[in-house]
């Protein structure tokens, strides 16, 4: 099938900005008249939340503006029609990283100690999320690490703090 097709049936599956961002974010890797990749292929691509970051950056304003929506929805529409797991090893990483950077040392950079204690407990409900995940729950082995590390700095915070 080529990528028209597909698009083709695509189309009444999902709204309409769900279908114009998949055209806008197909025409950056392909060529829709020729190029012909794999369902596998596309599924990689359409999992990849950071792919709808990517190609769909020059896209934001009418995507929030005229439809109201965002790449978030978009996603998970994508992902539903696709029949695609928006529990995956993307979004983990993506999740997972943000959680990373907050170090104690940046934490404790914040002058203000209210501030702090919120940064800490929302960080903390993240690392929490991203451990009641079904991916972390089937991978616990290789990812629990880094979620060992992310608590260790979070725990320092905490007695740094008297908490």
């Amino acid at each position: 099938m080529n990528l028209n097709e597909f698009l083709e049936q695509l189309k009444p599956k999902c709204s309409q900005i769900s279908y114009l961002s998949t055209h806008h974010i197909l025409k950056k890797l392909y060529d829709l008249d020729t190029d012909t990749p794999t369902q596998d292929e596309l599924n990689q691509h359409f999992e990849n939340y950071t792919t709808y970051i990517r190609y769909l950056n020059d896209f934001a304003g009418p995507i929030y503006r005229r439809y109201h929506s965002s790449t978030e929805e978009i996603y998970k529409e994508l992902c539903d029609v696709l029949n695609l797991s928006m529990d995956n090893k993307y979004l983990f990483e993506m999740a997972i990283s943000k959680v990373e950077k907050q170090t104690a040392s940046r934490i404790m950079q914040i002058e203000d100690d209210d501030f702090k204690v919120m940064t800490l407990e929302k960080f903390e409900g993240r690392l929490q999320e991203i451990k009641n995940t079904e991916y972390y729950q089937e991978n616990t082995q290789t990812l629990e690490n880094r979620i060992k590390d992310a608590q260790s700095q979070f725990n320092l915070v905490r007695k740094a703090l008297n908490l």
